[in-house]
């Protein structure tokens, strides 16, 4: 392996670590309005739904009467509703509703709040915080195929 390999593959270790340290923190200085999971699991919905149960069970790694009572409990703040699936009588979909939605725009803004005002009073630029916005698309675009 060249060093430059080498090199790349430290970095990106590094940019994985810094990532989820960032969100951590993040998450640790925006307030607790909304648990952080409960923010999550509406992200998850928002990016893959409508999708059962089952599925969001095993994106979220966990067992899935676990997740029959987080959807439940996000369905009677009206952040979601479940719909019965066309392709299986016995199961539903959950899906975010326009609150559920709205709530999630909430979270995300003030998780936003936070790192903007970090950035505020840092020596980072706009242009720093530009190019790093546009180095986790293109990364997530990559993943997702586009």
């Amino acid at each position: 392996m060249d060093m430059a390999h080498e090199d790349a593959d430290r970095l990106a270790t590094e940019l994985v670590i810094y990532a989820s340290r960032l969100v951590r923190a993040v998450r640790r200085h925006a307030g607790d309005e909304v648990a952080p999971e409960t923010l999550r699991l509406l992200a998850q919905i928002d990016q893959r739904g409508p999708i059962g149960i089952t599925q969001l069970a095993q994106v979220e790694n966990c067992a899935q009467p676990t997740m029959s009572a987080a959807v439940r409990l996000l369905a009677e703040k009206g952040w979601v509703e479940r719909a019965a699936d066309p392709r299986d009588a016995r199961a539903s979909l959950v899906a975010l509703t326009a609150a559920g939605a709205a709530e999630l725009r909430r979270g995300r803004e003030r998780f936003g709040r936070v790192v903007a005002g970090w950035f505020a009073v840092g020596p980072h630029t706009d242009a720093d915080l530009r190019r790093a916005v546009d180095l986790m698309k293109s990364l997530v675009a990559h993943e997702a195929g586009q």
